[in-house]
């Protein structure tokens, strides 16, 4: 079995760097439960079905055997889709991951748990999952419908599912992203303001909850054409006030308080760290394991720490989703290893001492957070960085295009900080997860 490099990171030593004509009879009160969503986030009443509207489909392919082809079926329309595979057992330490990968069309995607375009295998503790578009070749599929080839590297079978976003005539549209975070009973945040209690049952009111989840929304409609969605707070327990490798997996299973469907899940913490390393934030896996909850890969974990401000943290949670939808690092900090893509910029001389004048620092997915003032362009993203998180099924897509910026940068102002770029950082993301 491959010794799989698993996790995404941004990691640092202290902080580092995301109308009616008869009105109805009302319905009754619903009893009171531990999720809170945002009222300014309450969106109105869904539209009667329509037959060539947008939608996730879902196909279950059962119980898949290690090794073993199973072929699936994408509908015409479809933008992309995330495949995930859970042990039968629920073993969330068994090490797996999608070895083969093959288009309708016969090119291997994915071989030997290796996607293309990349040296090195991926896979996860518990989770093994894989996205389309994600390299080159399926970026640039104008197609992507067909008879799709699907392989696992496991120790024992996997419940398998496939989550397809298909859209009238396969073609990004625009699209909303419902988005569930978890904090921990204990927690404090600050910016705007000093460090205070927040709680799921205060988050909708607390300005310091609100500027972080502004800047993510900001910038996700900026870079990538999906706007704000639904919001819901869920309280989990005081043991997740901290989070490091040997609780993350039951961390992530508090996901399991939302239902499965599309939704992005943010579980915020007071202090992450990783085999020692203080770190900002978090994806397990590149991609992780869409619209399912309850799992290891299920969302994202953030370091909410006193020493960064809301708009830092905005950032890192948009970096940390980016990885979670399939992104990988432009460029490695360790050097070796890059994007796949094959517009998005790389720095072959990258190093701890001289990421400063690397010419992908002012990505969204540059390994060290570098700040976001680039000539007042704000943070950049490629053309086909765009087209990887718009296949995901984690959004809803729409219909009809809405009005939005074509720029591929969100503006500095979202994110001017005066933050002072750390001097100490560590080897970020696959780096620190050789096992």
């Amino acid at each position: 079995m491959h010794r799989l490099p698993l996790l995404a990171l941004l990691v640092g030593l202290t902080s580092l760097a995301a109308c009616a004509s008869d009105p109805a009879p009302s319905p009754p009160a619903e009893p009171p439960t531990s999720e809170h969503q945002n009222p300014e986030d309450e969106t109105a009443p869904p539209s009667p079905p329509d037959a060539n509207a947008p939608k996730l489909v879902t196909i279950d392919l059962g119980t898949v055997q290690p090794n073993k082809a199973v072929t699936f079926d994408a509908p015409k329309g479809t933008l992309g889709f995330n495949i995930v595979g859970l042990p039968v057992s629920g073993d969330v330490n068994a090490m797996v991951s999608v070895s083969e990968l093959v288009a309708p069309d016969g090119k291997k995607l994915v071989e030997d748990s290796v996607p293309e375009g990349t040296n090195q295998p991926y896979g996860y503790p518990g989770v093994a999952a894989s996205s389309i578009p994600r390299g080159p070749s399926s970026v640039a599929m104008k197609d992507r419908s067909g008879t799709w080839t699907a392989k696992f590297e496991a120790t024992e079978p996997l419940e398998v599912t496939v989550n397809l976003q298909v859209t009238g005539d396969g073609a990004f549209q625009g699209g909303e992203l419902d988005v569930h975070v978890y904090i921990p009973v204990g927690m404090k945040i600050h910016d705007p303001g000093p460090m205070h209690d927040v709680s799921a049952a205060t988050a909708p009111d607390d300005t310091a909850v609100k500027a972080r989840l502004d800047t993510y929304f900001d910038a996700l409609e900026k870079l990538f054409g999906i706007s704000r969605g639904k919001v819901t707070f869920h309280e989990i327990g005081a043991e997740f006030i901290t989070v490091d490798e040997t609780n993350m997996a039951a961390a992530l299973a508090e996901t399991a308080a939302a239902k499965d469907g599309q939704a992005m899940h943010l579980l915020w913490t007071t202090k992450l760290t990783l085999f020692g390393n203080e770190t900002w934030g978090v994806s397990p896996g590149a991609p992780g394991g869409a619209v399912k909850v309850g799992h290891p890969a299920a969302g994202i974990v953030i370091g909410l720490t006193s020493s960064f401000p809301a708009k830092g943290d905005g950032l890192t949670m948009l970096h940390e989703t980016g990885h979670y939808l399939g992104l990988q690092h432009t460029t490695e900090l360790a050097g070796g290893s890059s994007d796949p893509l094959e517009d998005t910029p790389v720095c072959d001389t990258i190093s701890p001492e001289s990421f400063r004048q690397c010419t992908d620092r002012t990505n969204l997915m540059f390994p060290v957070f570098y700040g976001a003032t680039n000539g007042g362009k704000g943070v950049m993203l490629s053309d086909h960085q765009r087209t990887v998180v718009q296949g995901s099924p984690i959004y809803h897509a729409k219909t009809t295009a809405r009005t939005q910026s074509q720029s591929l940068a969100a503006p500095s102002s979202l994110f001017d900080m005066n933050v002072a770029v750390p001097r100490g950082v560590v080897p970020c993301g696959n780096a620190l997860m050789h096992r």
